[in-house]
């Protein structure tokens, strides 16, 4: 089956559209046990840490973890009171493991998503959303989440999945099971990091495969959707995201957090500003274009109105003869008075005595 794909164009959105999936959901098996993982881009894939590079593929899971306990345990304000204390900090702290992050709220979830988005690269945020007992039920056949601490989830723990270690089998309440596929587990929220995240975990057993490809062609497949942002800033998620309370001081409750959340208010606020002033010049420079448009109309205008009031005189006046120019007029008058001239000339003049013959 086709994995479901919802495109959100801001956070008020991307919650309409959660709550939307939520309700059919319920319709489909009750109360679903919802999670959400946001990441950076949409080519990330439901994977691992351990699982996603090739430089991992010879990673000896146990070795490190306990090189990990040995170094960090001097750095923490806590203890960690197991195996599965241990691997949740590892995996808060960057050492590639095989749990996988998750959280109860949306809205930390779209936070993961923007924090992570890097705008310069063309990438696509996302907040991956699933049903939590339905990655249990295709795994084992069972619809609950198991708490970490106990004898059935211990198989999946780095001293029996280490990366030399066959798939195991093992009996849990009479039935065989194995700790081949991905599980979800409840964790016991004893770091402060995992109590504001409303952190959950889904940990990958042997196969190397991401959780939405391994749940493709099942029936739990409709319960694995994607919701990406499009058409929306970095800058605008995360601030609507902070006005609902979501910030990096309430995710990571550590002093250089609250560092972070200042600076970028302070860097929201200018860009606000700037952007305003931005606006501003914008809309004066559009109402300065507007205004030579108008201006440009109305003298078309009036020169059409006075070429037609010229047309409607012209046809109203009787028609005159053509005046002749100036100089034609002028070389005209002086023709007439040298002919009035020439005229006296010959009144005036004597008329020729002929010389009569003598006879004789």
């Amino acid at each position: 089956m086709k994995l479901r794909i919802e495109a959100a164009s801001s956070i008020l959105d991307y919650s309409r559209i959660a709550f939307e999936i939520q309700k059919d959901w319920k319709l489909r098996i009750g109360e679903p046990e919802i999670w959400y993982r946001g990441v950076g881009d949409v080519k990330y894939k439901l994977l691992p840490g351990a699982y996603r590079s090739s430089n991992f593929n010879n990673w000896d899971e146990w070795t490190r973890c306990n090189d990990y306990k040995s170094f960090a345990v001097s750095y923490l304000d806590f203890h960690p009171s197991d195996e599965w204390d241990w691997y949740y900090v590892m995996q808060h702290y960057g050492l590639p493991t095989r749990l996988l992050d998750w959280t109860e709220s949306q809205l930390i979830a779209a936070y993961f998503a923007a924090d992570a988005w890097q705008e310069d690269r063309n990438s696509v945020p996302c907040v991956w959303m699933i049903d939590a007992a339905s990655v249990n039920k295709e795994s084992y056949g069972v619809w609950e989440l198991p708490f970490p601490q106990g004898d059935f989830t211990k198989h999946w723990l780095p001293n029996a999945s280490w990366n030399d270690a066959r798939v195991r089998t093992f009996e849990y309440n009479g039935v065989v099971y194995d700790n081949q596929n991905p599980i979800a587990i409840t964790p016991r929220r004893t770091s402060p990091r995992i109590v504001g995240q409303q952190g959950m975990f889904t940990i990958h057993g042997k196969t190397q495969k991401p959780i939405e490809d391994l749940f493709a062609f099942t029936e739990s497949a409709e319960m694995i959707v994607k919701i990406e942002f499009k058409g929306v800033s970095r800058t605008d998620l995360l601030e609507e995201l902070r006005v609902l309370g979501i910030s990096k001081s309430l995710l990571f409750p550590e002093l250089p957090s609250i560092a972070d959340d200042l600076k970028n208010r302070y860097i929201f606020a200018n860009a606000l500003a700037s952007a305003g002033t931005q606006q501003k010049e914008s809309e004066m420079a559009k109402k300065k274009i507007r205004k030579k448009a108008k201006r440009k109309v109305a003298t078309k205008k009036a020169a059409k109105r006075k070429a037609s009031k010229k047309k409607a005189v012209k046809k109203k006046a009787p028609k005159r003869k053509k005046k002749a120019p100036k100089r034609k007029k002028k070389a005209a008058k002086k023709k007439a008075v040298k002919k009035k001239a020439a005229k006296k000339k010959k009144k005036k003049a004597p008329k020729p005595v002929k010389a009569r013959r003598k006879s004789g």
